[in-house]
C-alpha cells in the first residue's frame, strides 16, 4: 500500500540525514526542500486515489508536516556542510524540529491511511 511505501521512503531519508551528520555516510542525502509531484505522496495526491480521501484538514496537515520535515532536513544538512557539526547534531535531538516534524509526518500518515481506507482509531 502507498502508506507503507511513503513511510519507508521517509524513514530512509531521515536515516540518511542522520548518517551524514554523524559521519556514517559521506554521501549527501537528496532531500528536496519542498514537496514535489513526483514523490510517492505527491504522486498519490495528484492521482485518482486522492479523491477517496475527503478530509481536507488531514491532507493539509500531512502536506504541512512533510514540508516542515524537508525544510528541517535542509537546515540540518546546511549546518553539516558548513562544518557546524555540533549544531547539526543538536538539531537531530528529540524535541527539535527535525525529529518532531518527522514524528508528526509519520503520525499523519497513519491517520491518512485510516481515513482513506475507512478505518478509524478505536476509542478506549
Amino acid at each position: 500500500m502507498i502508506k507503507e511505501q511513503v513511510m519507508r521512503a521517509h524513514l530512509e531519508q531521515r536515516t540518511q540525514v542522520e548518517d551524514y551528520v554523524f559521519g556514517e555516510s559521506l554521501e549527501l542525502p537528496d532531500v528536496p526542500e519542498a514537496c514535489r509531484a513526483d514523490c510517492l505522496l505527491g504522486s498519490w495526491l495528484h492521482s485518482e486515489g486522492e479523491k477517496n480521501c475527503t478530509d481536507v484538514c488531514l491532507l493539509d496537515s500531512l502536506c504541512s508536516s512533510c514540508e516542515e520535515f524537508r525544510e528541517a532536513a535542509a537546515q540540518v544538512l546546511l549546518l553539516a556542510k558548513m562544518g557546524e557539526l555540533e549544531l547539526a547534531k543538536n538539531s537531530l535531538r528529540q524535541g527539535e524540529v527535525f525529529i518532531d516534524s518527522s514524528d508528526e509526518f509519520l503520525h499523519n500518515l497513519v491517520l491518512w491511511d485510516r481515513s482513506c481506507t475507512g478505518l478509524r482509531e478505536s476509542r478506549v
